[in-house]
């Protein structure tokens, strides 16, 4: 009896043509394969495209290998961003700092003491506290607007143009200059005294505000 020898599986079987050959997917795929042999990738580019994929025709894995000075600069440039926005939260007015937090409660205080003491009628008191609140609340863009604002509405309920005029213009230039520490050390914030005119600090406020800094 004559006897055919079994035939041994091919260890390199051809691959079936991609069905998806040509489409913007393989094309693609493909780019992406050359940009990796391109930057000296250790390993070849792993790509399982077509029939082999889990879904027919969609590309499986792309898997490129980064030289290690590539992965080097890669972690020196997020521990610099890390150390830089680190940094960063120090400065007033580029991002919400520790101040703000901190001297927020005094700040508002002395807006609910104003608010009272106009209740009773007394809007000297109240303008006073707000000159108060100004003072604590000058380095935060957010709690400096926030006091112009409120003197905004004191001058509007006591009919007070002149004073209405200015806190408007001060409310824009709170916004605008506070991030950039374009600020008068001191300044009560009303109109009786000039915008850019330091001021000497009331002790009991200094001492707030340096424990607010830290």
């Amino acid at each position: 009896m004559h006897l055919v020898p079994e035939r041994q599986p091919d260890a390199n079987p051809p691959r079936r043509p991609c069905r998806l050959a040509g489409s913007a997917r393989c094309r693609r795929a493909r780019r992406m394969a050359t940009v990796g042999a391109a930057a000296g990738s250790s390993r070849p580019v792993d790509i399982a495209c077509g029939n082999r994929a889990r879904d027919a025709g969609d590309v499986k894995e792309l898997r490129l290998d980064v030289s290690p000075f590539v992965q080097a600069i890669d972690r020196r440039a997020k521990k610099n961003f890390r150390r830089t926005l680190t940094r960063s939260t120090h400065l007033t007015g580029v991002i919400v700092s520790r101040f703000h937090d901190r001297i927020r409660p005094a700040v508002e205080a002395e807006l609910d003491v104003a608010r009272r003491a106009e209740q009773r009628g007394d809007a000297d008191e109240a303008f006073a506290c707000l000159e108060r609140a100004h003072v604590l609340g000058q380095p935060s863009t957010r709690l400096h607007t926030r006091v112009h604002w409120f003197m905004l509405r004191w001058a509007m309920r006591q009919r007070d143009g002149g004073e209405a005029v200015g806190q408007i213009f001060r409310i824009a230039a709170a916004a605008m200059k506070t991030a950039f520490g374009w600020l008068p050390h001191g300044n009560t914030g009303g109109t009786k005294v000039g915008a850019f005119r330091p001021m000497p600090v009331a002790p009991e406020l200094q001492r707030l505000i340096d424990a607010a800094r830290g």
